[in-house]
């Protein structure tokens, strides 16, 4: 098994050490004024355990349950399906068509005019 993002790997000798992030508590989050949602990782502390500096991990970003380029809550926004790539089965994914400008609720879109 390949160590994880973030994961540092040090050896010495014939001797190997993996160290696994140190990812911050919802305490230690409230404390810095980070939502709980994010994932964070101490990057340095102090000699009593406080963090100096941190890190905010990939997951920070807003939930895609598809993995379609839309975030979850803009496809709320959008009536979109947020479980599912293409919505109206046009063959683009959802957040492609709102990049180009087309309606991804209708599989014969043309391009929305901008208001």
């Amino acid at each position: 098994m390949l160590p994880g993002a973030g994961t540092e790997i040090t050896t010495t000798g014939n001797q190997s050490e993996v160290i696994a992030p140190d990812i911050l508590t919802n305490e230690e989050k409230g404390k810095l004024g980070l939502d709980e949602n994010l994932k964070v990782e101490a990057v340095r502390r102090d000699e009593k355990g406080n963090v100096l500096i941190f890190k905010v991990g990939r997951s920070g970003l807003p939930p895609d349950s598809d993995a379609d380029g839309l975030a979850d809550e803009k496809e709320t926004q959008l009536s979109t399906d947020p479980k599912k790539q293409d919505t109206d089965n046009d063959g683009v994914p959802d957040g492609q068509e709102v990049e180009m400008n087309f309606n991804p609720l209708d599989p014969k879109s043309p391009p929305q005019t901008k208001k």
